[in-house]
């Protein structure tokens, strides 16, 4: 199982946008995530209204920033909802390695139990 985790930080730094910036567009202005990855630092998103800006990080000149395109974070958007899900499928395979664990425990618990008893029939019955 392959597993690529894409976290909040690494698409910001994909997107050359301070995680924390798009980390307060999304938590405390609820920004979609697209729109916190894709829009400049300093511009509102569309059809957003008025919502205060968040974030002045310093900008490299217009010649050197390669903003990524929407199809490439769309792709890492679709990466990290596969991670989320791997993720919920190793958790459902490890709770079943539990239960199967719990098992062998009571089967343990009996024969350790049926051991006490014999022991103490024979100490009592010689």
């Amino acid at each position: 199982m392959s597993s690529r985790i894409v976290n909040l930080s690494k698409l910001a730094l994909a997107s050359d946008i301070a995680p924390s910036v798009v980390s307060q567009r999304v938590h405390r202005l609820g920004w979609s995530l697209n729109a916190a990855l894709s829009t400049p630092v300093g511009s509102k998103p569309k059809g957003k209204g008025k919502k205060k800006v968040v974030g002045s990080a310093p900008r490299k000149s217009k010649a050197t920033t390669k903003k990524p395109s929407s199809d490439i974070l769309d792709e890492q958007i679709r990466a990290a909802e596969e991670d989320v899900l791997l993720t919920k499928d190793r958790i459902a395979e490890l709770e079943e390695e539990l239960r199967k664990a719990g098992r062998r425990c009571k089967l343990a618990q009996v024969a350790a139990l049926a051991v006490i008893v014999a022991v103490t029939m024979w100490a009592v019955n010689p």
